[in-house]
């Protein structure tokens, strides 16, 4: 008799003890739970305004498209929009300006090449290796009216980005393909034909920025978003977003994108 009722007492105390540490660990629960809806509160809350504030932002504001090669930025072009024309063909940084940026150019951090930028838009050459079609035409017209579209294969396309001197690839393609031997005379006034009122710089940022848009049309955001994620395509500062894209798998970004041009 006294042996139950020992082994009663014990289990009565143990429920108590059980009973108080179950209190404990919900209480706890309940308290880390509420700290965690406040945090994502305050997250959303910053999260939405800073998509409100690029929203707003983002679409007129000026643009460094940067191409970086091997560890050094062979081109730079400040735009506020990417559609260009005759009449406002994209300008890039002339030789010294690139110099002086890589200099200070990290691509850890790009705050030392932002300037009065609103962001910096990089590319690596990998990525354009990996994402232009292999042929790219080059449609444009002469002062009559005529088509005076030129077609190059994406290794050529990609040589005038990175070269520092793209006339001279331009101007080699002119002459094999009309079959013209031609003095060194007017070599030199077909490259000035090729650069008429621009510069080395601003033919390697007609290239970029068309290359560019090529992308966006040919493979689509959810492609850019990869490549974010292997550090091809980087857009500084890091807004909050994009950390937040980045670690969203590409199958769901993909099925997000399809609802949205459904819509």
């Amino acid at each position: 008799m006294i042996s139950w009722i020992i082994i009663l007492v014990i289990a009565i105390v143990l429920f108590f003890i059980l009973f108080k540490i179950v209190k404990s660990m919900i209480k706890t629960f309940l308290v880390l739970s509420f700290i965690f809806l406040i945090v994502m509160g305050i997250f959303t809350i910053f999260l939405l305004k800073e998509v409100n504030d690029l929203k707003e932002e983002f679409p007129d504001s000026q643009k460094l498209f940067v191409v970086e090669h091997q560890g050094n930025i062979v081109s730079a072009t400040p735009a506020s929009v990417m559609e260009f024309g005759e009449d406002n063909p994209p300008k890039g940084l002339p030789k010294d300006k690139l110099d002086e940026m890589n200099l200070d150019y990290n691509p850890k951090d790009l705050s030392s090449i932002i300037g009065h930028n609103f962001v910096v838009i990089l590319i690596k050459s990998d990525m354009l290796y990996d994402a232009l079609p292999d042929v790219i035409k080059m449609e444009s017209e002469d002062s009559n009216g005529s088509d005076n579209s030129s077609t190059f294969a994406k290794e050529e396309f990609i040589n005038i980005i990175l070269s520092e001197k793209p006339s001279d690839i331009i101007l080699k393609k002119a002459i094999e393909s009309n079959g013209w031997e031609v003095s060194d005379e007017i070599k030199e006034e077909v490259r000035k034909q090729i650069l008429r009122d621009g510069n080395e710089e601003d033919i390697r940022s007609q290239f970029v920025m068309i290359g560019f848009s090529l992308i966006i049309e040919e493979k689509g955001i959810p492609y850019l978003i990869s490549q974010m994620k292997e550090d091809n395509f980087i857009i500084y500062p890091d807004f909050l977003i994009f950390g937040v894209i980045k670690k969203i798998p590409d199958f769901f970004i993909s099925l997000a994108v399809k609802t949205a041009d459904k819509k």
